[in-house]
């Protein structure tokens, strides 16, 4: 694991110890996710909406995900690497990403689940 991400966990106060990838961590609860860019341009309330810093977070791509409310919960509060949105106009939690580029299991992800440690590349 890179240097910053251990520096990310320990500076939270060991809140987040333990270092997974992206993958893990929006597949953690089993949900589905479809791209949905357009998403911002349809429904503006994505951005009232948001539950991130949208002044100092750039997003890259939008998911329309079939998270309940709870599963949406528990993910933030375990990794809070996963920005969400709620979508009015289609009544559904909208997952933000702030990277592109590369494959998610390759993107480094903090989290307090000490089952949820993977490697990156690791995807089970």
């Amino acid at each position: 694991m890179s240097q910053s991400i251990r520096n990310q966990a320990e500076s939270e106060e060991n809140k987040f110890p333990y270092c997974t990838n992206y993958y893990v961590a929006v597949h953690w609860c089993n949900n589905h996710f479809i791209l949905c860019n357009s998403i911002p341009q349809v429904d503006f309330t994505v951005y009232d909406n948001a539950e991130f810093d949208l002044d100092n977070t750039e997003i890259y791509q939008w998911f329309l995900s079939d998270c309940s409310y709870s599963e949406k919960e528990f993910l933030q509060k375990h990794f809070p690497d996963l920005h969400f949105t709620y979508s009015d106009k289609l009544d559904v939690w909208v997952l933000a990403v702030d990277h592109f580029g590369t494959a998610w299991a390759y993107v480094e992800a903090v989290t307090d689940l000490k089952r949820a440690v993977r490697e990156l590349g690791e995807r089970e």
